[in-house]
């Protein structure tokens, strides 16, 4: 797969987010764009105790996959209140991985929660060993986003600490330089979910592939690095505020466009999953939820890719779905009445399956909700 970048287009749509963000304008002036490090989610007083806090942190990243970064946060500081030894990592590195497996369980931070309470003991004792126990010790040996990798990223020698990679690594990083717990440098964004939805549906970065190519690759993720790293070098733009522009404007605003709905109709069953893509036919929620994002976007000019968050959550794929669209005065007067779902009478259509979504025609099934 041959990957592109367009420099120009990519300094627009940034350009564009920054001055979005910097204004505080829509979606920036809502709460659901409030950042995982603001002090109403925090425990209270942490940032008098820089060292706990610089480790409370680190943990945080462990939930920056699949768990809201919001109530991760909030989740956290229940723990902390309740077990603030958890913290210290001389003291974690002593406990056992079933007795943190247990207290991330019961305070809602349930996600892979024995892979979570395995990292949390032996990094901490890495810590310990390699760094005297503290965050601080470490970050005191990286200046550049090397140094951080060879120090942090997780490595089959042993090297480093389990769960880390690229992103985590950004994300560690950006945690401590906008808490002031690190001095600044250029590190690139902690590229999610989100981060590639907004770079590959403004076309930023393209390829020479059709829809429906998994695009989560580590050669797309290495591209992205590179082109938010470029931007913020050649602009002398901070990557802290970028992050900040980019992370929450994609939960806000993306998640709510009608063609990056997906249904999980038979339930959560891991990778196996079934999902099936919603057709928007522009009925009176669809128009609500097309209103407050697509059509308020500021850089929907450029937006050109549907991309649903299912497809990566629950298959670990990054898929263009095809062309974003709008709706029309027809569509809208003759859908305005009902919430129309359109699933196959076989079988449901898997979401990565696509080419079956335009076969439905009269074997579908229409099941109506009056508004």
């Amino acid at each position: 797969m041959e990957i592109y970048t367009d420099a120009q287009r990519r300094d627009e749509v940034l350009g564009t987010l920054l001055d979005t963000y910097r204004n505080n304008a829509y979606p920036f002036n809502l709460k659901s764009t409030v950042l995982p490090q603001d002090s109403a989610h925090l425990p209270p007083r942490i940032r008098q105790y820089p060292e706990r806090f610089a480790f409370y942190l680190f943990c945080l990243c462990y939930f920056m996959c699949a768990t809201d970064s919001i109530t991760a946060t909030k989740c956290m500081t229940k723990l902390y209140k309740e077990h603030p030894r958890m913290f210290r990592p001389k003291y974690a590195a002593r406990m056992r991985a079933k007795t943190i497996e247990q207290r991330l369980t019961a305070y809602g931070l349930g996600f892979r929660e024995d892979q979570v309470a395995k990292w949390w003991v032996t990094n901490a004792k890495r810590l310990v060993e390699s760094y005297d126990g503290s965050v601080l010790v470490l970050k005191g040996h990286i200046n550049t986003y090397e140094d951080a990798c060879n120090h942090i990223l997780s490595r089959k020698n042993g090297k480093g600490f389990f769960g880390f990679q690229h992103k985590m690594v950004s994300m560690i990083l950006y945690y401590l330089m906008a808490t002031e717990l690190m001095d600044y440098f250029h590190c690139p964004v902690p590229v999610d979910f989100h981060i590639l939805r907004i770079t590959l549906a403004n076309k930023v970065i393209t390829t020479d592939q059709g829809p429906d190519t998994d695009m989560y690759t580590d050669e797309m993720l290495s591209a992205i690095r590179k082109t938010t790293f470029d931007f913020c070098v050649e602009n002398n733009i901070s990557w802290l505020e970028l992050s900040n522009a980019m992370w929450p404007f994609g939960k806000a605003m993306c998640r709510y466009n009608p063609g990056n709905k997906t249904f999980q109709p038979k339930g959560y069953a891991a990778r196996k999953t079934v999902l099936v893509r919603n057709i928007p036919i522009w009925t009176k929620t669809e128009k609500v939820n097309w209103e407050k994002s697509c059509n308020s976007c500021v850089i929907k000019q450029s937006c050109s890719d549907n991309i649903g968050a299912a497809e990566y959550y629950r298959k670990g794929k990054i898929l263009l779905r095809g062309e974003r669209t709008d709706p029309t005065e027809i569509q809208d007067s003759f859908f305005g009445l009902a919430n129309v779902y359109i699933v196959h009478r076989a079988s449901l259509i898997p979401a990565d399956e696509p080419d079956q979504v335009s076969k439905i025609g009269a074997q579908a099934i229409v099941e109506i909700d009056q508004l």
